[in-house]
């Protein structure tokens, strides 16, 4: 497979920590410094494919009891699972991921989601991932309980001019 994104055209867009923190609940002003991806080296998901953004909190915009603070930075891993097809398929869960991603690359670079494709993410994401460095963007997070007790946070991501004129 040439592009770790390879798929994100047929995926439904939606918007889902090191010294880094994951975003927790709240809504924040933030700016990214890199969209980069990787290969996972956990066990369970060895060799699947990762997108990760990452950035720093500006400010807060609605202050939750475990919201980050304002200088903090921040991390955003999307695990793109694939099956083990010849075709490397999305999973149910990597295509979720993938979504999440679209969300979020739709907002930073400003267009609708139905533009995304997987060469303009991996354009994006090559080298030191610096291309979308310095782009603000707003972030609303969500947790989610699920019946079974687990739990998930929803970020939905807007560009500054989206959330200008809403």
């Amino acid at each position: 497979m040439s592009n770790v994104f390879a798929g994100i055209e047929k995926t439904e867009q939606d918007s889902a920590k090191p010294d880094n923190k994951y975003i927790t609940d709240g809504a924040y002003l933030v700016e990214l410094t890199k969209f980069i991806t990787r290969t996972s080296t956990n066990p369970k998901t060895k060799g699947q494919g990762l997108a990760i953004a990452e950035g720093t909190v500006l400010e807060v915009l609605d202050k939750e009891e475990n919201s980050l603070r304002a200088g903090q930075p921040w991390v955003s891993i999307y695990k793109l699972e694939r099956d083990a097809t010849p075709e490397r398929d999305l999973t149910p869960k990597g295509s979720k991921a993938m979504g999440r991603v679209k969300s979020l690359i739709a907002a930073a670079v400003g267009v609708d989601a139905d533009m995304i494709t997987a060469a303009m993410c991996g354009k994006l994401a090559e080298g030191d991932g610096t291309s979308l460095a310095g782009t603000k963007l707003k972030v609303v997070a969500e947790t989610i309980t699920f019946e079974e007790g687990g739990k998930w946070t929803k970020l939905m991501w807007s560009s500054l001019d989206a959330t200008a004129a809403a």
